[in-house]
């Protein structure tokens, strides 16, 4: 239910046994409601996976290049 939040009964919680949190579930998470995109569940998983190795890839690339420009510079004892 969008927008509903409900009080938690924690124990021992800093001494105080009758301690409250409150739960929101839209804090954490998106509280919207979010329409199917059609994709199925695995065919999406494998596409992002896909696309966040690439990412790392590029990532390392740049890593690289710039530790040898910080090397370069005298930043970095050695180059990597």
């Amino acid at each position: 239910m969008p927008g509903h939040a409900r009080l938690l009964q924690v124990g021992n919680h800093r001494g105080d046994s009758q301690a409250r949190l409150r739960a929101h579930p839209g804090r954490y998470v998106s509280g919207e409601v979010r329409e199917d995109d059609g994709e199925p569940f695995e065919e999406k998983m494998r596409r992002l996976v896909a696309h966040l190795r690439e990412q790392t890839a590029q990532a390392r690339t740049l890593d690289k290049a710039i530790a040898r420009n910080l090397a370069h510079l005298g930043f970095l004892k050695e180059e990597p």
